[in-house]
């Protein structure tokens, strides 16, 4: 939303005046906004005519006339594995973002308020000294908590703990709306982990890129394993045996055609008949982790997955188990730990797996992270100095006008029946505009940060999640915006 908003506000005012992105945004908006009708120069096309190629025929190669120029003209950046006209979008957002949050890390304001969580989580995010001082420590609890299992039967406890604090298990669960009854919510089940995009990294043997990434994911893991304190040598003999059991969760895993299937996908399990699925997860002890044992049935999207996990539980080696789920800790965590562990990670999940060559700048990602953290705070800082109450009243009022003119148009429309007519008009009216933002805001203030400990803040955002999942609202149809 924010991206999009001052990215069609700033191309809007280049185009119109010619500004250069020097001008502030305030600057932009209000010098767009103060400008008399009557001596506004004449609009100008949005068109980018220098992106095309007027060498090429649009009837040979239409792609190639309408992009040839901005391609000929663009180099991908190093920060960046692709890039695109929307990537010039979104950098002006984050400008514009940058601003707000740098501001409210400055001058956080009121304890509570919405300028002190997004500036206390920013601060605490471009903390690198402390960050690096600390290396591995913040997650040396949850590495404790792996050594101390001395048996299968409790992974199902340890791995819904580990995922409540954001760390990547062998499965997924969300609260959605059921989707053959939209008025009522569900908890589904999905599944999960493995660090290469999808299964067929582990099973498409003929293809390069493919085999690239899986040749170097053992050496991955053991990096990642030395960091937490293993021996070099048993490091690398853990890393393959791991490398192993993801193949195995891969190979269990639906594929790309069949789980977009939403019928295929759609498997409702009382309770009472999870056991089906094998008694190895222990799903009662996983749901009272997770926090979901009050509900009576679960949407299983892949059973046949589960049914796989269920075995692999029981047949993997308990060593190999605590290998993994000590490395998943550290590949979840890394970029939010030390610049050693952070510069591992980035070296095969960004560079081999998707050719990202450089490191995007500290402040870029810490926008990011406080978007996720608590981007309906951000977004209400940003809407007060950028899109003011009477901005969404009068595009209220055009939508409104809109709307009653297709309404009039229904009512005379000859080639519709006179029932079809009424079932259209009907149609209409439930037709709810969302306008820039809510009219409620999301409430953060049961969220409790630490000050200047970054890891435990994401933490603390992610706990403040998964309880507003929880507690039914993170899907209230009334509050979701455009």
């Amino acid at each position: 939303m924010l991206a999009a908003l001052m990215g069609a506000v700033g191309l809007y005012y280049e185009n119109q005046t010619g500004a250069t992105g020097t001008t502030s945004l305030d600057a932009m908006v209000g010098t767009a906004l103060d400008r008399p009708a009557e001596s506004a120069e004449p609009p100008r096309s949005g068109v980018d005519l220098s992106a095309l190629d007027k060498s090429t025929r649009p009837q040979d190669d239409f792609y190639q006339f309408a992009n040839g120029g901005w391609l000929d003209r663009t180099e991908i950046p190093a920060i960046y594995s692709g890039y695109t006209v929307y990537h010039e979008v979104h950098e002006r957002a984050e400008e514009a973002l940058r601003r707000i949050i740098e501001s409210s890390a400055a001058a956080p304001g009121e304890p509570g308020s919405e300028s002190q969580q997004v500036g206390d989580i920013f601060t605490s995010w471009m903390d690198t000294s402390t960050i690096d001082e600390l290396g591995i420590e913040p997650v040396r609890s949850l590495l404790e908590q792996i050594d101390r299992i001395e048996s299968p039967d409790q992974l199902p406890a340890l791995m819904a703990r580990l995922y409540r604090t954001g760390i990547d298990v062998p499965y997924d669960f969300y609260v959605y709306p059921d989707l053959k009854m939209s008025t009522q919510y569900a908890v589904y089940f999905g599944q999960s982990g493995i660090t290469m995009p999808n299964r067929d990294y582990y099973i498409d043997l003929g293809n390069e890129n493919f085999s690239r990434a899986r040749n170097a994911l053992p050496g991955y893991v053991a990096d990642m394993l030395v960091r937490a304190g293993m021996d070099r040598d048993a490091a690398a003999y853990a890393g393959q045996a791991v490398y192993e059991l993801e193949a195995a969760i891969a190979r269990a895993h639906w594929d790309s055609v069949t789980i977009r299937d939403p019928e295929k996908a759609y498997n409702p399990y009382p309770v009472d008949t999870l056991h089906a699925l094998g008694g190895n997860l222990d799903w009662t002890t996983t749901r009272e982790v997770l926090g979901i044992e009050g509900e009576d049935q679960l949407i299983v999207r892949q059973p046949s997955y589960f049914e796989g996990l269920d075995a692999l539980i029981a047949d993997v080696p308990l060593a190999t188990w605590k290998h993994y789920l000590a490395f998943r800790v550290l590949d979840s965590s890394a970029e939010h730990l030390d610049e050693a562990t952070a510069a591992i990670r980035f070296g095969y999940r960004n560079r081999v797996l998707n050719g990202q060559q450089e490191q995007e700048p500290r402040w870029k990602r810490g926008i990011a992270m406080v978007n996720a953290a608590v981007g309906e705070a951000v977004g209400k800082l940003y809407v007060a100095r950028h899109f003011p109450p009477e901005a969404k009243a009068k595009m209220q009022e055009l939508v409104g006008n809109v709307i009653a003119t297709l309404d009039g148009d229904l009512r005379e429309l000859e080639w519709m029946s006179p029932e079809t007519r009424l079932k259209a008009r009907e149609k209409l009216a439930k037709f709810t505009a969302k306008i820039g933002y809510p009219d409620e805001w999301r409430d953060y203030s049961t969220l409790r940060l630490a000050e200047g400990r970054w890891l435990d803040n994401r933490v603390a955002a992610r706990e403040f999640e998964v309880r507003r999942q929880l507690a039914g609202t993170a899907w209230d149809f009334s509050l979701i915006h455009v």
